[in-house]
């Protein structure tokens, strides 16, 4: 992979978001020459954390027509999308956003100089198989934004790749996640609000979905195709809470139901057949007591907590 990447320039959209900040600070130890678009006035608090937020460029991700100057001044070999919005409300007010500035972006971009453009989607895209919908907000934004990115792909002739995932976790979460809070309780002693105890995920660690970032190159662009990346088992809420107590040698004091059930708070995650293909060449190599106990010690070296 290193020979691949080593000194190309490597662009990457959502740069400080959670999966974003570690793909970027991966990709530089790769050789590549990253530029890192983040959101104009939400900061690069994840690159600095990580050191590497001298790539970070700042900019209105909205802001279609700005993407022809920003291509035409790096001039990328790769392209990684994951900017997305994360705002519920803007998600119902403007489920296309993530749609139109992907499809946007891939337009900008089509060029033979771009090898591959990837992006991340999400579980929650996959329809309901009750409802036949893809869940809550948050899925549906993601849906559409994955159909259209693979239709441009095909009509503008830019190599692509999917991934999808199910609940990521590790160094640099965001404070309000459920595994930074499990960390925050068992520190201070403070009573923990919980989900009920038979809601269950696959939760995947950070460092893995990167790796599958970078796999997914190895392959052919195939537009027909997402890949899933996920862990074989699930984990209930309650079981990871307990989990970070004991590794953290403290009891974690839980209010379970303290939230109501949302759209994806389910028992069981199994995925539908021919919903997604398994990502040849790459498995979740983290398990779960692993992912903790990296999450807990960056988690510990933050004077916040």
């Amino acid at each position: 992979m290193s020979n691949k990447l080593s000194g190309t320039s490597v662009l990457v959209t959502g740069a400080d978001g959670f999966i974003g900040a570690h793909l970027v600070a991966r990709l530089i130890k790769e050789g590549a020459a990253v530029c890192g678009l983040v959101q104009a006035g939400r900061g690069n608090t994840r690159l600095k954390a990580l050191g590497v937020d001298h790539c970070s460029v700042a900019v209105n991700i909205g802001d279609t027509h700005s993407y022809a100057e920003i291509l035409n001044r790096f001039k990328p070999g790769f392209i990684f999308h994951l900017a997305a919005e994360r705002n519920e409300a803007k998600l119902i007010s403007t489920p296309n956003w993530s749609a139109t500035t992907g499809v946007a972006l891939m337009q900008a971009a089509a060029s033979p100089r771009l090898q591959r453009f990837v992006t991340i989607g999400s579980s929650l895209e996959i329809p309901d198989p009750i409802s036949g919908l893809p869940i809550g907000p948050h899925g549906v934004a993601k849906a559409r934004a994955m159909q259209a990115m693979q239709a441009a792909s095909i009509q503008v002739k830019v190599p692509f790749s999917a991934l999808r995932t199910h609940y990521v976790y590790g160094p640099l979460h965001g404070a309000h996640k459920l595994i930074p809070t499990a960390i925050r309780a068992a520190a201070t002693g403070i009573e923990m609000p919980a989900t009920g105890a038979n809601i269950r995920k696959r939760f995947v660690y950070v460092l893995d979905i990167v790796d599958a970032c970078l796999q997914v190159l190895n392959l052919p662009a195939d537009p027909d195709t997402v890949y899933m990346t996920t862990s074989e088992t699930q984990y209930s809420n309650h079981e990871v809470i307990l989990r970070i107590g004991q590794l953290m040698g403290k009891s974690i004091r839980m209010t379970p139901d303290a939230f109501s059930a949302r759209a994806w708070d389910r028992p069981n995650w199994e995925l539908p057949e021919n919903t997604s293909a398994s990502l040849p060449g790459w498995s979740a190599r983290t398990d779960l007591d692993q992912g903790l106990g990296a999450t807990i010690a960056a988690e510990m070296c933050d004077a916040s907590v």
